[in-house]
């Protein structure tokens, strides 16, 4: 369903969630977030017609059963939004988001060579 920034402040509220959404301040007012369960998607445009980009945020306690909640968010965003492609972008480091990604259907696309190389990640309904 679609919540509101505010809403979506408890799915990135824990100390990991922002770090990994490198966030500083508060959520965003850009784009819409869609939540399921214990997750949360931001969804905005990207710099390319038909494509949105995806940041996931989760509570701790749905932590380890994030699939089936994960993959319904992507869902609500693709039929809401009508997107062509949703993309992520995942610190290579980062295991356990490359392997939910992985999990709920996103295929690896690409690599942005950072010195802390950041994966991109692409899906389609």
């Amino acid at each position: 369903m679609k919540i509101t920034r505010d809403e979506a402040e408890a799915f990135f509220a824990h100390p990991s969630q922002r770090r990994a959404a490198m966030l500083t301040g508060p959520l965003p007012e850009i784009g819409s977030y869609f939540a399921s369960g214990g997750v949360c998607g931001l969804f905005h445009g990207a710099p390319w017609p038909g494509m949105i980009v995806g940041h996931i945020g989760a509570k701790p306690d749905a932590w380890g059963g994030l699939d089936y909640d994960a993959h319904e968010v992507l869902h609500e965003a693709w039929n809401t939004m009508k997107p062509q492609l949703i993309t992520g972008w995942v610190k290579a480091s980062n295991r356990a988001m490359r392997a939910l990604c992985l999990r709920i259907g996103m295929a690896e696309c690409g690599r942005f060579n950072m010195p802390a190389p950041v994966l991109i990640f692409e899906w389609r309904a």
